[in-house]
């Protein structure tokens, strides 16, 4: 047999199955016993194995956040649309947020009283509630009667 035809990976890995076949038939006695036969510290090894699992796990939980946050962004962005871009007048706002907040009671409740009378609510305050609004899909209940 030539090196050319030789598969060095399926080589290491029969002999890494060997080896943790080996590893899985002692104890940990035995295990310790070897390791520190080595010349190796037990406790460094255990610790560097503890360091790659929480770098591990890290790694896992920030990737299932990424995905959250794409996702999160890809829906966002399909399904809002930006009020100050939709020429509406201030009263024409002020009546969409009215009717929101009459079809939603609940909303009503968590505005303070200066916002639900409109005092010293500026436009952008507007938009921007108007924006929220339509994040939580309320824009749309509105639009299509249900509630």
């Amino acid at each position: 047999m030539t090196d050319n035809n030789r598969n060095f990976r399926k080589e290491l890995d029969n002999i890494s199955m060997a080896y943790e076949e080996l590893l899985l038939g002692m104890t940990d006695k035995e295990i310790e016993a070897e390791v520190v036969a080595d010349g190796e510290n037990p406790q460094t090894i255990v610790d560097g194995i503890q360091l790659m699992m929480k770098k591990t796990v890290k790694s896992f939980r920030k990737q299932k956040l990424e995905k959250a946050r794409i996702t999160y962004d890809k829906k966002s962005s399909e399904s809002s649309w930006d009020v100050s871009k939709l020429g509406l007048s201030r009263k024409q706002k002020e009546d969409l947020l009215l009717n929101i907040i009459s079809a939603n009671p609940l909303i009503g409740n968590a505005l303070t009283i200066q916002h639900r009378e409109f005092n010293k609510l500026s436009e952008s305050d507007l938009d921007d509630i108007l924006g929220d609004l339509d994040a939580l899909n309320m824009l749309n209940k509105i639009d299509d009667g249900s509630n």
